[in-house]
């Protein structure tokens, strides 16, 4: 484990359309079991149409908050092996069909392009819907949720796509929430 000068609070995207009920909570497992990362809430997960490429599964989407003490460099590592150890085959193709997408999209209030953060899919409903709502819920996140505002501007999605990206999955979600006890 490489130590951050602070701990972050960090949110990552989920997303998987190759056996979904499995691959998500064993991702979830997995980040929970990583030095310096603390899974702290998760959103509602939802199923949504494939992008781009439409000949595949749909995909199964949501968001998880984290507190962590990683790097940004060191945790999208840790965020890469899971993805890895669940079978992750990385292609030409953005849009293939994955057994599990992890990104991380915000990190506190880091604003770098190099690093893609914020990352740039936050203004697809799929992602900005799941992230929106667990910087709702959260009473220590207004500069991270002024920052999302003053991010995307008018690129954020309309509020009835954002706030309904999908098909509500609510076994999932149940699922991912109460790992986190």
């Amino acid at each position: 484990m490489t130590p951050a000068y602070r701990a972050a609070r960090a949110y990552i995207t989920v997303g998987s359309n190759i056996d979904p009920m499995e691959n998500i909570p064993a991702a979830a497992g997995m980040l929970r079991c990583t030095p310096g990362v603390r899974l702290l809430a998760s959103s509602r997960f939802w199923r949504t149409g494939p992008v781009g490429r439409t000949d595949q599964p749909d995909f199964v989407n949501g968001a998880w908050a984290i507190r962590t003490e990683l790097d940004i460099p060191t945790l999208q590592s840790h965020l890469r092996d899971v993805e890895d150890r669940l079978g992750r085959r990385r292609s030409a193709d953005r849009n293939a069909p994955r057994t599990i997408d992890l990104d991380l999209v915000l990190y506190g209030t880091t604003m770098d392009p190099a690093l893609r953060l914020p990352h740039p899919d936050l203004a697809r409903p799929f992602v900005y819907g799941p992230v929106m709502e667990l910087l709702a819920t959260d009473p220590d996140a207004d500069a991270i949720r002024r920052l999302v505002v003053a991010h995307l501007g008018s690129q954020a999605p309309p509020p009835a796509k954002a706030d309904r990206p999908g098909v509500y999955l609510p076994d999932l979600t149940a699922l991912l929430r109460d790992m986190l006890v």
